[in-house]
């Protein structure tokens, strides 16, 4: 609800491999969602394991995290992490799961050869009521999938729990920020600043 799928094209665009089997797009997002249907499933699958959800606000994924023994499940992200992007020479990932994930993630990345120098992290900005209210009406659009959101203060609450997370687990790393307005009103200017912030060199015409 924040614009990330927005600036996931956006990073596509300067030449980063996100590698979608298929384009998913639909009535709530009609350009797309830019979230690889593999790695969605491998982390509700993880987050069901370690007692949590994408949408439940409560869930501290990085503390289960750090009480749990992922080795299993670290393995199985691995061949999964290589099996998609093993030969992309800038691989991009997108999945609002990560917020709750990244601690378990980092450990993949690191086994597949990265190192935290390599890794870039993008957070998209967008004022909090908008998107609670963008997410009440995408409850309100499909009750029976999305559970939380029809009242506002709960899409703040997710906004709020999510943000907190990604916050808290990227403090290392290097880190920059897109707010929301600005991917819209200028995109040119978003695109090289982002270029610049991953070392991209992409084509002109991409841009313009």
């Amino acid at each position: 609800r924040s614009g990330t799928s927005l600036c996931a094209a956006a990073i596509e665009c300067l030449g980063a491999e996100i590698r979608l089997p298929v384009h998913y797009a639909n009535e709530e997002n009609r350009k797309g969602f830019f979230e690889h249907p593999d790695i969605v499933e491998f982390n509700d699958g993880l987050l069901s394991h370690l007692g949590g959800t994408w949408d439940n606000p409560l869930f501290d994924g990085p503390q289960a995290i750090a009480k749990a023994d992922l080795t299993e499940w670290q393995i199985q992200a691995s061949r999964l992490f290589d099996s998609i992007y093993g030969e992309a020479g800038i691989a991009a990932i997108k999945d609002p799961r990560l917020c709750q994930l990244l601690d378990f993630w980092m450990q993949v990345f690191f086994a597949c050869g990265y190192s935290k120098q390599d890794i870039f992290v993008v957070h998209v900005l967008r004022d909090p009521v908008e998107v609670a209210l963008s997410q009440q009406q995408r409850s309100r659009d499909n009750p029976a999938f999305y559970e939380i959101g029809g009242q506002l203060v709960e899409g703040a609450a997710l906004w709020l729990s999510l943000s907190a997370q990604a916050l808290s687990q990227t403090r290392e790393l290097q880190n920059y920020f897109v707010t929301y307005p600005e991917l819209l009103s200028n995109p040119r200017g978003v695109l090289l600043k982002l270029s610049e912030f991953l070392a991209l060199t992409p084509d002109q015409k991409q841009i313009d």
